[in-house]
């Protein structure tokens, strides 16, 4: 399938409706609690965290920072959801600051490369990128990559003016051009070249999680898969030992108080006589 990237305008903007049943506004900070798998995480001090909370509350997100916000899928949308193999068009969110806590533990560092499978409205890559990592979002909905495509564009322009600022100096050093959004399946994008992947496979059975894992496999030892499937542990007809599971990590979504994801490390790649995933699109080489 042929990758779309680029910033529409206001115009193309879809209709958002909020999802009132946890649509809380207060600032709610990463505890950083519990056991890290990995030293030397990113972690936001208090004051990052709130300029966070209050930059993407009041602009980048205009209100919807901590809100799941459901955008009404467009009938391209909805045909190619409808296609065997890429999944339930159902959608939710991992909130900010456990995805904050979820880096941290992971042992996710500003020099690293992110991806978001599945990113949705594109918070979670844009919060990677403000901590200084390289981050790509995949999303298959057209009307999502919109929003991310909005919200890239009012973030690129709100630091570009304020080079010199505090705001700015407040954060890790972020990387010019680090931010990408590709609207496309995420079985057709090379990802491998990721230090961390977050891969929120709630609604994919575990067919289509083995796809995702056939590809994370080649990632290089050391990296990390953060996944809502066990990838270590997916049954007789899935058997993936490049992975080993670090651990659990409970946290908030906007579907749930605490949701279980597990954290794998890749520790090797396939023997040198099985050929990788062809036919993949590096985020470098998209048309479109």
């Amino acid at each position: 399938m042929k990758l779309n990237s680029g910033i529409p305008s206001a115009a193309s903007m879809p209709v958002l409706v909020e999802d009132s049943e946890r649509s809380q506004d207060e600032t709610v900070l990463a505890s950083y609690s519990g056991e890290a798998f990995q030293r030397s995480g990113i972690r936001l001090s208090v004051d990052q965290q709130c300029r966070l909370f209050n930059m993407f509350d009041t602009d980048i997100c205009k209100g919807h920072y901590r809100r799941n916000v459901n955008v009404p899928l467009s009938i391209e949308d909805e045909a190619v959801f409808k296609q065997p193999g890429h999944g339930a068009d159902t959608y939710g969110e991992i909130m900010p600051e456990s995805f904050l806590e979820v880096l941290w533990r992971s042992g996710a560092t500003s020099r690293e490369r992110f991806y978001d499978l599945g990113s949705g409205t594109g918070k979670l890559a844009a919060i990677a990128w403000l901590t200084g990592m390289r981050a790509t979002g995949i999303e298959l909905s057209r009307a999502r990559s919109e929003l991310a495509w909005q919200m890239q564009a009012r973030l690129e322009s709100r630091f570009a003016e304020a080079s010199k600022s505090t705001e700015k100096c407040s954060f890790p050093k972020i990387r010019t051009g680090g931010l990408k959004y590709l609207c496309g399946s995420i079985f057709d994008v090379d990802f491998t070249d990721a230090d961390v992947v977050f891969f929120s496979s709630v609604m994919f059975n575990k067919y289509q999680v083995s796809r995702v894992a056939t590809i994370a496999r080649w990632m290089k030892p050391g990296s990390r898969i953060i996944s809502f499937h066990d990838l270590s542990n997916l049954g007789a007809d899935y058997d993936f030992p490049e992975f080993k599971l670090l651990g659990e990590i409970y946290v908030a979504t906007s579907w749930k108080a605490e949701s279980c994801w597990f954290v794998h490390e890749v520790v090797d790649n396939p023997p040198e006589v099985e050929l990788r995933p062809q036919d993949l699109i590096h985020p470098n080489n998209w048309n479109g």
